[in-house]
């Protein structure tokens, strides 16, 4: 009788390579199936102040055809490699940037950015699922890391880094692939970005997307934004000790924030006002207060509601 290590050859060579490994869109199925996204409604932008702060189918389409492929030539088709984490075509004047993988560093994106010629540092950052597809962008990248403003690699470390930037709309020059939140379907839908060829400056590009569950957000929402918990609720200018009974009804465990530390409910002074408030996860968030009431706060959550 053949030894256990004998079979186990044998075995060896009659199996099947198992090739690369899952693809980008292959986890990505593996972590719709094993994880439960927070089904949150779209939100719009919100201002922000004072804050610490598939490969390709076999089988194209015409549309399809009409894109002049960035990627690199290889035999076949041309498409992307089974393991690229970016889908880069042209698009008459604009690159579309798609991702691929959401989950890939900095340095991977990078690598195929700068491999196709294109001098953008991109980023992917949870946030809720209003947000998703959301665009940010620095494009004097050069002249706020000679200022010492951002890091000498590009990225971002902090949301304190967000307001550097601008955040891009449908329509502008650089724009997401579809606005904030318009996905409804299921499965989710394309994340990326629209470049013009012509671009110039070097270009930081943050772009939102869903935080997976007990995942702090990095790109925060305003608390009362659409689709968040605290929309259509007169928060601003009340108490922290209003604020902690409205949140904690609507299953969000609020932290306060005053001269750059952050207390709990517990520790923050009850009479103290709210002046603002951002989600820093699905059923956390951060409200940044102070004595007395904002003299000039920005339209609250209750903007556009009607009568509360």
């Amino acid at each position: 009788m053949p030894r256990t290590d004998d079979i186990d050859r044998l075995v060896a060579a009659i199996a099947p390579d198992p090739g690369p490994g899952l693809t980008p869109s292959g986890r990505q199925l593996m972590e719709e199936i094993t994880t439960t996204p927070v089904a949150l409604s779209p939100a719009p932008a919100r201002r922000r102040r004072r804050w610490l702060a598939v490969p390709v189918a076999a089988g194209l389409t015409a549309a399809a055809l009409a894109l002049g492929w960035v990627l690199p030539a290889l035999p076949g088709l041309g498409s992307a490699p089974a393991a690229a984490a970016l889908d880069i075509r042209r698009d008459g004047d604009h690159y579309v940037i798609r991702v691929l993988d959401m989950y890939a560093d900095p340095e991977t994106y990078e690598r195929e950015l700068r491999a196709r010629g294109l001098d953008i540092t991109l980023e992917v950052k949870p946030t809720s699922r209003g947000r998703a597809g959301s665009v940010f962008i620095v494009q004097d990248l050069d002249r706020l890391q000679a200022e010492g403003r951002v890091p000498a690699d590009g990225r971002i470390t902090t949301v304190d880094e967000l307001p550097l930037g601008k955040e891009a709309s449908p329509g502008d020059p650089v724009s997401p692939l579809r606005p904030p939140g318009s996905c409804q379907t299921p499965h989710g839908c394309p994340l990326g970005v629209r470049i013009p060829v012509d671009l110039t400056e070097r270009a930081r590009i943050t772009i939102g997307r869903e935080a997976r569950p007990g995942e702090d957000y990095l790109i925060r929402p305003d608390v009362g934004s659409p689709g968040e918990p605290l929309h259509c609720v007169p928060y601003v200018n009340r108490t922290v000790a209003e604020v902690t009974r409205i949140a904690r009804e609507r299953g969000v465990e609020p932290t306060f924030a005053h001269a750059g530390t952050m207390h709990g409910p517990d520790r923050a002074p009850a009479g103290w006002y709210v002046h603002e408030g951002v989600m820093s996860g699905a059923k956390t968030a951060i409200f940044l207060i102070g004595p007395e009431p904002d003299p000039s706060p920005h339209p609250d959550s209750a903007f556009g509601c009607g009568e509360s």
